[in-house]
């Protein structure tokens, strides 16, 4: 009958002269055809991606999508959008190709099948000394351009004599110092603990049971003197191109001697302190997320185990996004790398000289390598970021867990610094500036 057509939903008939009835055949209509597109989408998309595998979505795949998604809509008497939606047919079906494609990256990306030779372009090795000591290359602080250009390249940067010999011995008594008085504070018992005593390094014998063996962060006033040293400040000068800078209030680090113990043995796991993901979406934003950076208190060799790190990790990250699944929730947390990921076995160990830094971007996947010796590994954890002050869009205070100002009021807080104390810190050691 000419005045009756059948619904797509069943063998009802719908009478054409019921507007809500026929409004609801052409929706069905309309519903069934961008289902059909979705198929058709995903279908050129696979296909596309098993032949371009890493590889960002270019105009030319969109446009197979837009073809073949708008061919389902051919038979609709009505237009597949709606009064609330002004796009065109290509346009919806060219943002259904994006999001189709970003999903399907998540769930099976393509890692790219590379030569030994690609891998190794890649990721260049940092550096060996010219002297051949088994340390590396090192630049002084003052080399604004030298430690800018080999951030971008490496990823990270050494500095000669950050500290000098006599501060990194100054600094181990002052950390061991620290480690005995809140030994004291807890009430424990047994011998102090000597960087010279092997025999008072077992697990019970130390504050906390954490990897860092410590339960709060360096507050003795020669950490604070580190903090703000010449030679340490003129690097982040460097790398920030501001003066207004703050630092942050971290840890120590003390790794055992683990050639009689081998359950002191294993290092730090690689991993990226801050997700890849998010750093990326900063990076894309113009945003620098900043660095880190640790000041070796005696020789780090590969015997006592040092500083790992993948040499051209930060610039390979946007390939490394592409080729990885999307965690379903972006977050700052630390990620590791999977077990079989390529990239792990080119990383490479930094042995560092006693009063040398490390500086590494946020962006680098990086760990510490196992111990074999027989004395400990000390350093100190360093960093100063731009205050406030500088102006930039990136909220350094706010998303840094060891940022000074909300550091320093916890410490506060818990009782392990007293406003005296800090007073002290403030007038003896450092400008306030540092530390807001």
């Amino acid at each position: 009958m000419a005045d009756q057509i059948v619904a797509e939903s069943g063998a009802n008939t719908i009478d054409v002269n019921d507007p809500a009835l026929a409004a609801r055949a052409a929706r069905q209509r309309r519903k069934a055809a961008w289902a059909q597109a979705e198929i058709s989408v995903r279908k050129v998309l696979l296909a596309w991606m098993e032949d371009h595998p890493g590889v960002p979505m270019d105009e030319s795949v969109s446009g197979e999508c837009v073809k073949a998604g708008t061919a389902c809509f051919s038979d609709l008497d009505t237009p597949i959008g709606c009064a609330s939606d002004p796009r065109s047919e290509a346009q919806m079906v060219a943002g259904l190709a994006r999001k189709t494609f970003k999903a399907l990256r998540a769930e099976r990306p393509f890692r790219v099948e590379r030569t030994e030779q690609e891998w190794n372009a890649l990721f260049p090795r940092y550096p060996s000394s010219e002297s051949g000591d088994g340390f590396m290359m090192a630049l002084d602080a003052d080399e604004s351009e030298g430690i800018r250009a080999t951030m971008a390249k490496y990823g990270l940067c050494v500095i000669r004599g950050a500290l000098s010999e006599e501060t990194c011995d100054a600094t181990v008594a002052a950390m061991f110092d620290e480690v005995n008085e809140d030994r004291t504070r807890l009430g424990m018992t047994g011998p102090a603990v000597s960087p010279s005593d092997p025999a008072s390094w077992d697990t019970k014998n130390w504050p906390a049971k954490s990897k860092f063996l410590v339960r709060k962060v360096a507050l003795h006033p020669q950490a604070f003197a580190n903090r703000c040293a010449p030679s340490v400040v003129k690097v982040f000068e460097a790398l920030f191109k501001t003066s207004k800078l703050r630092a942050t209030v971290d840890n120590w680090g003390i790794v055992r001697g683990a050639k009689h113990n081998p359950k002191w043995k294993a290092g730090l796991k690689p991993h990226w302190d801050l997700n890849p993901f998010s750093f990326r979406g900063y990076c894309d934003k113009g945003q620098d997320p900043g660095y880190q950076g640790l000041i070796a208190l005696s020789d780090q060799t590969l015997e006592t185990g040092c500083h790992l790190t993948l040499p051209g990790g930060t610039s390979f990250l946007p390939l490394w996004i592409k080729e990885n699944v999307m965690p379903l929730t972006v977050n700052r947390k630390s990620l590791r790398p999977d077990q079989d990921d390529p990239i792990v076995k080119y990383m490479q160990p930094i042995p560092l000289r006693k009063g040398e830094m490390v500086v590494w971007s946020w962006g680098q996947l990086h760990g510490s390598t196992d111990s074999d010796s027989d004395v400990l590994r000390l350093q100190q954890y360093v960093r100063l970021y731009p205050s406030p002050e500088a102006g930039e869009a990136y909220d350094y205070e706010g998303h840094d867990r060891y940022g000074c100002v909300k550091t320093l009021r916890r410490c506060q807080k818990d009782g392990n610094v007293t406003a005296d104390e800090l007073l002290g810190i403030l007038t003896n050691s450092m400008s306030s500036d540092f530390l807001g």
